[in-house]
């Protein structure tokens, strides 16, 4: 099997090339999850700023490879609120804040959206807590369900900030 390279979007099928036939064998062991991940735009890109030694073991799973993806996802989220001018706590000071939701929470489940606006109001303010969370949806790292409810949308980045705890 031909080593890993760096992934381009087809752009004669529009396709990611994980759905073309021929990169299906390559890709059989991928994790459903990971998988799933990938269509992300932004989770993409993360994947394209890691060496492709460590694209091949978050692919397969490896734990260090999906914690340096994970942190590539944050610091693409820090970068946006900066760029917006919504919050520069910097990276790590954000990593903690993450850090405190995941620890209010679980994967897999709902949240009420008091359990990101509670820590996150008590950094930044009430009037900024709503559109730090809005932002978060926008970056991936969560998804919105009815009833003012909300879930982590990658199990990676929630495990990579759940143990990132201090």
């Amino acid at each position: 099997m031909a080593p890993l390279e760096p992934f381009e979007r087809n752009p004669v099928h529009s396709t990611y090339p994980f759905e073309q036939d021929d990169y299906r064998l390559h890709f059989r062991n991928i994790a459903p999850s990971i998988l799933t991940s990938l269509y992300h735009p932004i989770v993409w890109r993360a994947l394209l700023n890691l060496s492709t030694d460590v694209q091949k073991a978050a692919l397969q799973g490896d734990r260090a490879a999906l914690e340096a993806l994970a942190r590539h996802v944050i610091k693409w989220f820090e970068d946006k609120l900066r760029r917006k001018q919504l919050l520069n706590l910097g990276e790590e000071r954000l990593l903690q804040l993450l850090a405190t939701i995941a620890g209010r929470t679980s994967f897999g489940s709902w949240c009420f959206n008091s359990d990101w606006l509670i820590p996150t109001s008590d950094v930044c303010g009430p009037h900024i807590a709503y559109d730090f969370l809005k932002e978060a949806e926008l970056t991936a790292l969560i998804e919105f369900g009815s009833d003012k409810k909300w879930c982590w949308k990658h199990a990676f980045v929630y495990h990579f900030l759940a143990g990132h705890q201090g």
